[in-house]
């Protein structure tokens, strides 16, 4: 038996549910079941203040929602979406991972990152992401 293959997505910026990347995503992930996992690596949505201010995504969240019962969803914030909690993540049947996470799939080993941590010279940026 073929193994499943995996999936990684990031820097999607999703404003809205009728912009084209949502309508992309909910369309991939009405086929979740084909996939061993899907990570999505920050920056799926364009901004991120909390999980009250969710209206703009009702229908994306749906189908996150929807596709982890049969597919592991994991999330890593990235600079858009870094407001994004683990609570926020379980209520949407995301599994939150931290910036940088290894994982193992089909006998290799992967660093996944975002990659707004590499951005050293940036002082403000890291001050800000810290507090």
């Amino acid at each position: 038996m073929t193994a499943k293959p995996v999936l990684f997505a990031s820097d999607l910026h999703l404003q809205h549910d009728q912009c084209p990347n949502s309508i992309a995503l909910m369309e991939l992930l009405e086929h979740a079941s084909r996939y061993e996992a899907i990570y999505l690596l920050g920056d799926i949505f364009d901004l991120w203040l909390n999980v009250d201010d969710k209206a703009q995504h009702h229908h994306t969240l749906h189908a996150i929602k929807k596709a982890s019962q049969t597919c592991p969803l994991y999330f890593m914030p990235g600079n858009h979406d870094f407001l994004m909690k683990p609570k926020d993540c379980k209520q949407f049947g995301l599994h939150w991972i931290p910036d940088p996470y290894l994982v193992h799939h089909h006998g290799h080993t992967l660093l996944l990152t975002h990659g707004d941590l590499l951005c050293t010279e940036d002082k403000a940026y890291q001050y800000m992401r810290k507090v």
